[in-house]
């Protein structure tokens, strides 16, 4: 019967996890790294902006606030690290809400609620981690004191609820959403308004109320944020009614409405799933392949969001902090810049935003990558599905018109009884008596089964070969995979790789195989599994390149296929060396086939790591592919238009790339053969893409590198190009602006070409600020070629421009460049030796200024004042001795700068009978030889049924039967590697699930297994103690931690094949060292130095001797989980002795004198050991530092160095007191 409840229940934990994105924004886990252009954003800023907040006299909070707003938040925590703990500590709350990190503050608040006490943002924010640690309890207690009028109201309602569901309280859970409906109702524009519907829609749900269900979810259709999860409540609500039908109805609707649920795909696989349970198999297979049309839309929509932002297009989304932050970071001052005329920053800051944009824009595509081959795997996965239901309507079909044999069914029976040798010689018979029946060729495969079974794998090859024969068979398949295998079970690699290449390319000849579902699908386990035993044969054969030589012969698209498949399954196998070997095999060998350059492109992108983008191996890719698919080269001329332009957009992105890192390395170094290693690059992607949205910019940072390297001239005809050959774009102004510039630097003011510039920018941009500036520039030089009347036009031309009514203090530039031309005029009159004008003109500026009807800055006031003097002075003088003219007037000129999986799915094992059940159950054998993996291959009895059994539970995810049937397995000694690893994955689950005393258990079962293996002896004994101490049995813990310890110290002969640092300690000794010395640490600590002191004192050293090698041996581990706890507790160690010299017991009957001079001796005694333990708590901060890791270890030796620290200063300032404290 199909189980309503089992699907609403799966419901329930979707929709809070749904919810819980809906909290502070976090971006993905490491796409790009922010550090470095956080680094440099952070210098342009200090340099250039005037941000008070970064003023020397800012404080603490400005600086942070700052800091948070722009992405900088690396910056912010190592500014906070040093700060004083009481003014840094609420900012370094607000950091972590920023970053995402409530665990922290949920800790910080464990530790001291007190600053949370009056503080909603902050009760909310640890409320959030406390979720997130499932500390529910907490999660109330915090959020009690939030007022319901307050802002953080909804926020309370919200987490509240959470907490409440998880705890199974429905009494609490239902007044608080009582509660929140009401507060929507009032707040009905509020976001929030809309969760409280969506899930009070999902409770009344599970209370079957369903039309205060209905009510709640139907105010959601207009929320495009929640319309999809409605509409998830709704049609399982009809199916509690018993109607699917009207849920199908919905779905109709909305695909003729042309907008399609996000879920939808997932609805109609519920739907199929029904379907299946009512016995509709037709109708479960035509919903399934909606579903399935569903992907195939989402996975297009994907690929072109991609696309498009790979054009330039469309934005990066989404984008997450600090990149978005540090861009509209440097957005801001660049308009700051803009405003205040800055050249030289804006220089800057232009490159920079381009590098962020280049990040953006590959964190965004690695996030539409990823979510496109999420949907493609669940694709294969519903196709294969498909394709079971479909070959079981077709077994149903053939059951119902067959007769079995009964030779068949004895063996059949026989089978299901154990009785192998019986089923077997049954077989032989039926093949005997009727070798073409209907169930020849199931027997057949099945003899050929059994001689697998018992390793005798040529005799199972003459089994399957008549099968492997029979491209039309159901079991054909089967068979040419299980030969492949015996194939190689008998060590002939070169048999198998032709196998396994028919097992990828089979015949696809409609007559014989047909078109059908069942026919076609290959599931996604059968296609790894075919993978990975051709890469089994071919590093047998001399690598993953050699499948380059099998392929011949084949045709390039089924071989094209073949070689990116296995290129990925090698990367995520880990073999990136492979990949890359097969890839660059392949693009030498099909160097012209259409598809190679996607292939060279995943060349280039198992290069995308940090570490390895910038590396000569990972820049020679990109330029090779440029070099292989560039318009002229030989690719082009053998591929379409069509394909030659659906390449341009990778040809371009590996452009702009080089591009961007060879002009942000020649910039560091400052060298001029790095500058000339740019520039082929710019020619090239100008000379591909000369009319492109992008290629104005790029025009310009072309000349900005030109400018770089000082060739002046060829920077200013990029500039020009830039501002008026390009299509339009941002930047083309200032292009314009900059050849002004540089034109000026170049030639005389008479010259032609720099009046040319000046009109060219008058007349391409005559909205632009900067026209003033260029109509003052244009009155200079005519000034200085005395040419006065000339000089006096374009002044008069800036101060029109301008306006004497925009001169005020809140436009201080426009008031400069007025008073500089108002000053030029005057400077004409006296050099044209009309000198009543002059005066004249000078009088009337200082007469508006002192009326205050042109406050005039006190500078110019100041300056036109000595003007005037200057002039009466100089009237005569000045013409008659020397008539320089120009030295008369003085000089005014004013010079302004202008200033971006693969996680494998457990495997479960499971009961070996399942595999002789296959017989009656051919769609669960199907299902469960579908779901065969490599884990086990040497297992001849168990692999089969234990694969098929695993498939279901990792369809289930039900870890603890998992976990069950795996230690069920290692229990089975007929293969000891098999059991051993079958132990280990049960270890693992138990572990993560906490079931400690399964640990313990499967862990002793473990160690027995691994006699006269050392190593993993001791890590079988560290996991078993681990467990026993959270189970509380610390003596047990104990007892086999020194035991572990003691066997390490055994010496064992050296092998023959070890390696250098083979014998090095391994992680669980590491481990055994620092939970071993973390019991031992609470005796050591409860021993003072009183009498019997010798004693008490001896027995103390032992156990610090003891500690310390304990401890040492633990933070000699490269782990940081070990290494910072164990040196943390080294400084404990040493701590713990000097306050025990301090504080011990003094002799009787001392004298002042005496004592003083005891306390002295003990001082000095003492001093070197908490010296020794600053020594440690430092070492714990600057090797964390240098990680970039922070933890309660981290922490915890911050808070002892800052103590311990003044303790000792105080003593060497003469304190001794300070030690006994």
């Amino acid at each position: 019967m199909f189980r309503r409840a089992f699907l609403f229940a799966s419901f329930i934990p979707f929709l809070l996890l749904f919810f819980v994105r809906f909290g502070w924004a976090k971006g993905p886990s490491d796409a790009v790294s922010w550090s470095a252009l956080e680094g440099e954003t952070l210098q342009i800023l200090k340099r250039y902006s005037s941000d008070p907040a970064l003023a020397p006299a800012a404080s603490l909070e400005q600086r942070i606030g700052f800091y948070l707003d722009a992405g900088l938040w690396s910056s912010a925590e190592q500014l906070l690290s040093g700060a004083p703990q009481r003014e840094a500590r609420p900012l370094i709350m607000k950091l972590y809400a920023r970053q995402g990190r409530f665990g922290l503050v949920y800790a910080a608040y464990k530790k001291d609620p007190s600053p949370f006490l009056n503080d909603p943002a902050l009760l909310v924010i640890a409320g959030e981690g406390a979720l997130q640690q499932k500390a529910y309890v907490d999660v109330l207690t915090l959020l009690e004191p939030i007022p319901a009028s307050s802002r953080y109201a909804p926020h309370r309602f919200y987490l509240s609820a959470l907490a409440l569901f998880a705890l199974g309280d429905k009494a609490g859970f239902q007044a608080v959403m009582e509660r929140w409906v009401r507060w929507g109702e009032a707040h009905p524009e509020s976001p929030w308004s809309a969760r409280a519907h969506l899930l009070n829609g999902y409770h009344q749900l599970a209370q079957k109320s369903y039309d205060l269900s209905f009510a709640s979810l139907g105010q959601l259709f207009s929320e495009n944020a929640y319309a999809d999860l409605a509409m998830l409540g709704i049609g399982w609500a009809y199916f509690e009614m018993g109607s699917p039908e009207n849920l199908l109805s919905i779905l109709e609707g909305v695909e003729e409405g042309g907008t399609e649920s996000r879920h939808s795909d997932q609805i109609f696989e519920i739907l199929s799933r029904y379907q299946l349970h009512q016995g509709d198999l037709p109708g479960a297979i035509e919903t399934g392949e909606r579903a399935k049309a569903g992907l195939r839309r989402r996975i297009a929509q994907l690929e072109n969001k991609a696309d498009r932002i790979r054009r330039d297009e469309i934005l990066p989304s989404p984008v997450f902090p600090p990149g978005s932050l540090l861009k509209a970071a440097l957005l801001r001052l660049k308009q700051q810049i803009e405003r205040e005329q800055q050249v030289g920053e804006r220089q800057e800051v232009t490159p920079l935003l381009q590098r962020i944009n280049l990040s953006l824009r590959q964190t965004a595509l690695f996030l539409l990558q990823e979510e496109a081959r999420a949907a493609r795997k669940q694709e294969e996965k519903l196709t294969a599905e498909l394709a079971r239901r479909c070959m079981a309507l077709q077994s149903a079909a053939n059951a119902e018109s067959q007769n079995p044999d009964p030779l068949y069914l004895q063996a059949r029976a026989a089978a299901l009884q154990g009785k192998k040798q019986e089923a077997e010689a049954a077989l032989k018979q039926l093949l005997d008596a009727a070798p073409t029946g209907p169930t020849a060729e199931e027997a057949t495969y099945r003899l050929g089964e059994f001689s697998f079974e018992r390793g005798k794998y040529a005799e199972a090859i003459a089994y399957y070969r008549p099968l492997v024969d029979r491209p039309g068979s159901s079991l054909h398949l089967r068979s040419l995979y299980k030969t492949a295998w015996s194939h190689y079970r008998l060590g002939h690699p070169k048999e198998v790789i032709p196998l396994a290449l028919q097992l990828w390319l089979p015949s696809q000849s409609p007559v014989e195989l047909g078109e059908t579902p069942c026919r076609s699908a290959t599931t996604p386990e059968e296609r790894q599994e075919y993978l990975r035993l051709l890469a089994l044969a071919l590093r047998s054969d001399g690598g993953a390149a050699r499948l380059i030589h099998w392929l011949r012969g084949n045709a390039s698209s089924n071989a094209f296929s073949l070689v990116s498949d296995m290129a990925i399954y090698q990367k995520t196998e880990g073999e990136k060396k492979e990949a890359l070997q097969l890839i660059q095999a392949w693009v030498s060998a099909y160097p012209l086939y259409a598809e190679t350059p996607l292939l060279h492109r995943t060349l280039i992108d198992l290069y995308n790591e940090p570490s390895l983008a910038s590396s000569p191996e990972a820049l020679q890719a990109r330029i090779s592919f440029i070099e292989n698919y560039r318009p002229d080269a030989a690719w082009a001329k053998e591929n379409s238009p069509e394909r030659i332009e659906a390449v341009k957009p990778l040809l371009k992105e590996q452009i702009r790339f080089l591009m961007t890192h060879f002009h942000g390395e020649a910039k560091k170094a400052q060298r001029a053969a790095l500058y000339q290693k740019v520039l082929p690059w710019y020619d090239l992607y100008l000379q591909l893409f000369p009319a492109e949205k992008e290629t104005g910019e790029i025009d310009f940072l072309y000349a900005e590198l030109l400018g770089e390297m000082k060739e002046e001239r060829r920077a200013a005809a990029r500039y020009r190009a830039s501002a008026y050959v390009d299509p339009p774009h941002p930047l083309a102004a200032e292009a314009a602006y900059r050849e002004v510039l540089i034109l000026e630097r170049l030639f005389h003011s008479t010259d032609p070409d720099l009046w040319e510039g000046y009109a060219r920018f008058i007349q391409g941009f005559p909205s632009d600020s900067r026209i003033s500036q260029i109509y003052l520039k244009q009155a200079e030089r005519a000034f200085q070629e005395r040419d006065y009347d000339k000089s006096r036009q374009f002044a008069e031309a800036v101060a029109m421009e301008e306006g004497a009514h925009d001169c005020a203090k809140e436009t201080q530039r426009d008031c400069i460049v007025w008073i500089a031309a108002q000053k030029l005029i005057v400077q004409g009159y006296l050099n044209a030796k009309e000198y009543p004008k002059a005066i004249k003109q000078i009088k009337e500026l200082l007469y508006r200024s002192t009326e205050k009807e042109l406050p005039l800055p006190e500078k110019e006031t100041t300056a036109l004042q000595n003007l005037l003097v200057l002039s009466y002075y100089q009237q005569g003088e000045s013409l008659k001795q020397q008539g320089r003219l120009l030295e008369a007037a003085g000089s005014f000129s004013d010079s302004y700068r202008e200033n971006n999986q693969n996680e494998l799915s457990p495997l479960a094992l499971f009961e070996a009978a399942s595999l002789w059940k296959a017989g009656g159950e051919q769609a669960k054998a199907e299902k469960a030889f579908a779901a065969f993996t490599a884990d086990y291959p040497k297992s001849a009895l168990y692999h089969p049924a234990l694969l098929q059994l695993a498939s279901l539970y990792e369809e289930t995810e039900r870890p603890e039967e998992a976990a069950e049937i795996y230690e069920a397995a290692g229990r089975q000694r007929n293969d000891p590697a098999f059991s051993l690893q079958a132990l280990d994955q049960a270890l693992a689950l138990y572990e993560r699930m906490e079931a400690w005393e399964k640990v313990a258990l499967v862990a002793s079962e473990w160690v027995e297994r691994s006699q006269g293996n050392k190593e993993r002896q001791i890590d079988g004994m560290v996991r078993g103690a681990e467990a026993k101490l959270n189970l509380g049995d610390e003596k047990a813990a104990e007892k086999m931690l020194g035991d572990a310890i003691r066997l390490s110290a055994q010496r064992t002969p050296p092998k023959k094949s070890a390696r250098p640092g083979q014998d090095a300690p391994s992680f669980y000794l590491a481990k055994a060292h620092l939970l071993l010395a973390d019991i031992e640490i609470k005796r050591y600590e409860e021993i003072n130095l009183v009498a019997p002191l010798e004693k008490n004192l001896h027995r103390k050293k032992v156990l610090f001797d003891r500690l310390l090698h304990d401890y040492g041996e633990a933070s000699g581990y490269p782990s940081p989980v070990l290494a910072l706890a164990a040196t943390h507790r080294l400084g404990e160690v040493f701590e713990e002795f000097s306050r025990a010299l301090l504080q011990s017991e003094r002799p009787r009957k001392l004298s002042q004198e005496e004592r003083q001079a005891y306390d002295r001796l003990l001082t000095e005694q003492a001093l070197p050991y908490l010296q020794k333990a600053e020594e440690a708590y430092r070492q714990n901060i600057d090797w964390a530092k240098k990680a970039g890791i922070e933890s309660e270890w981290v922490e915890k030796s911050r808070e002892r160095f800052q103590q311990i620290h003044q303790q000792i200063e105080s003593s060497r300032s003469g304190a001794q007191e300070a030690l006994f404290r």
